[in-house]
């Protein structure tokens, strides 16, 4: 009888190799896009929820035909306020929720429509469908991101944009 050689390969094949590699790049990319400065994503977040609420007390307003108002939080102070208009033209403070803001924005400026020198920063819905256009300016640290509409679209978050 012969004596049969059997040869252990040790090692990886080049196909195995390349497979490996494909996954590893491929892992790489998706967690260096999901990845994000914090403070960039926190502002971001809180602008889009500050969008919606301003959007959703937008539509409060058309529906109630009640005016209603966001105070920005001026320096110092813990919150923004909302308000409602009574029939007698006075702002009554509503119960104001937790601020969708705090310890993410630094600065809150409403740049249109540009508010009187001594009157608070308030940004004033509805009952019209049609209003002024808005800009609203977020800023925390090095980071700037705006809140837009023209008036009758619904508010939008832009981050490389201007008021």
């Amino acid at each position: 009888m012969h004596a049969q050689r059997q040869s252990i390969a040790a090692g990886f094949t080049l196909v195995e190799l390349m497979v490996v590699l494909v996954v590893l790049a491929i892992a790489a990319s998706v967690v260096t896009m999901s990845v994000r400065p914090a403070s960039g994503h926190a502002l971001e977040t809180a602008a889009e929820n500050l969008a919606s609420t301003l959007e959703a007390a937008r539509w409060q307003a058309i529906s109630t035909r009640r005016r209603i108002a966001w105070e920005a939080p001026a320096t110092g102070q813990a919150a923004a306020q909302w308000f409602d208009q009574s029939n007698d033209g006075t702002w009554q403070l509503r119960v104001t929720p937790a601020s969708l803001l705090d310890g993410v924005v630094t600065i809150v400026t409403i740049v249109q429509p540009r508010p009187a020198s001594d009157a608070p920063a308030r940004l004033i819905l509805g009952p019209e469908p049609v209003g002024a256009p808005v800009c609203v300016l977020l800023t925390q640290a090095n980071n700037a991101i705006v809140i837009v509409s023209d008036g009758v679209a619904p508010f939008s978050v832009k981050t490389n944009a201007n008021c």
